[in-house]
């Protein structure tokens, strides 16, 4: 499956379909490269995904307080849904964990904002 390097919609397609094994096996591997690849791209969705990997360990080490870093993101990116979650998942964290966890947050949205002004670039130089 291949899905256009900056088509967040496309790429939450394809994280989905890894995800739920539909048209293929299940593969978290896969599945979680998809979703970081549209959360990069600021799809809030798959952000929320995302932190569902690093929830349960799909596909990647389990990793609670990325998890909660990567719903506030998502929260940031205007997924209001991730609410109910946010608290639930806090009450699993350390105060220092909760802390740390405002780096990893400060990290996602650069990156995000990062690529999307690459992209910018790259369809501003190639006349699209």
């Amino acid at each position: 499956m291949t899905a256009a390097q900056d088509d967040d919609i496309e790429q939450l397609k394809v994280c989905d379909y890894y995800i739920n094994g539909w048209g293929t096996k299940i593969d978290y591997k896969k599945s979680f490269e998809y979703c970081r690849r549209a959360s990069i791209n600021g799809n809030a969705e798959a952000t929320q995904r995302l932190a569902n990997h690093f929830y349960r360990g799909w596909g990647v080490e389990k990793n609670i307080m990325k998890a909660y870093s990567l719903l506030i993101v998502s929260k940031e990116l205007g997924n209001t849904s991730v609410d109910k979650y946010l608290s639930y998942i806090k009450t699993l964290l350390s105060e220092d964990e909760i802390l740390k966890s405002q780096v990893e947050v400060e990290f996602w949205l650069e990156e995000i904002t990062i690529n999307k002004l690459q992209n910018i670039h790259l369809k501003r130089t190639s006349g699209l």
